[in-house]
């Protein structure tokens, strides 16, 4: 399942049938926006449509073998009828704006025994960020690792994300030009496609080096750890921690 199908999740959801998933489901509210050109998969003929209709359209045209399941709902707000689709499929891809569709995507997944890939571009498009999270007793969910931030006093550069977008008001602008957005989107798919040929399959060759990687766009090496990337280009893996005890998501009652 692809959760936002914007310019990250446009450019999953292409990378994946590139790679041959057979069935993805897309979960997006929104319609298409002039201004979502720019750096979407989807071009002028589909402005006005909305974003997942539009999707499935384009990806039968282009991988017609594919099978593509268009949910026209919000994550955050209807994560009621988000939870039987997350049961139905292997792995959630979350590539939707804002620090609340990650963190429902990393509750339901974690609930349903499911992985998760997480993808976004932060610091004013300086850095991507990919998650893999894992239900396993060796590996927390989204807030466990936020937690762990925290306590070590590393900035958390998604606080800023929340910021309105787009009204006219004080907003954080999108900067990440469009394709450093379609390389994280196709890096997302990258992991997720490798995650599944790994645990379902067995392909020991599809390995990646961690749980967390922080990838190199436009850094500036002004963020603190493990955010400070200061090259374009590099991709700093590390783990993520075990379940916390008092995690609602991992160890619940």
């Amino acid at each position: 399942m692809v959760v936002g199908c914007g310019s990250i999740g446009s450019a999953a959801a292409e990378a994946l049938a590139g790679y041959g998933v057979g069935r993805v489901e897309l979960v997006d509210p929104d319609r298409s926006l002039w201004h979502n050109m720019l750096r979407h998969a989807l071009g002028a003929e589909s402005v006005g449509r909305f974003k997942v209709a539009a999707m499935k359209d384009h990806l039968a045209r282009h991988w017609p073998q594919q099978t593509v399941v268009a949910h026209r709902r919000d994550v955050v707000a209807e994560a009621h009828h988000i939870r039987p689709i997350v049961n139905s499929v292997d792995l959630v891809l979350c590539a939707a704006d804002g620090i609340a569709p990650r963190r429902v995507v990393s509750h339901l997944s974690r609930r349903a025994q499911k992985a998760a890939v997480l993808a976004c571009v932060l610091g004013s498009g300086s850095i991507g960020e990919v998650i893999r999270l894992r239900p396993t007793s060796r590996f927390g969910c989204l807030l466990c690792l936020r937690q762990q931030l925290a306590d070590q006093g590393a900035m958390d550069a998604e606080a800023d994300q929340e910021l309105e977008y787009g009204t006219g008001r004080v907003h954080q602008p999108m900067t990440a030009v469009p394709p450093d957005l379609r390389y994280i989107g196709t890096f997302a798919a990258k992991v997720a496609v490798a995650t599944l040929l790994e645990s379902l399959h067995g392909d020991h060759t599809q390995q990646v080096p961690g749980e967390h990687a922080i990838i190199g766009l436009q850094p500036a090496g002004d963020l603190a750890a493990p955010f400070n990337l200061s090259q374009a280009g590099d991709v700093r893996w590390s783990s993520i921690p075990r379940p916390r005890t008092s995690c609602p998501t991992c160890s619940p009652g």
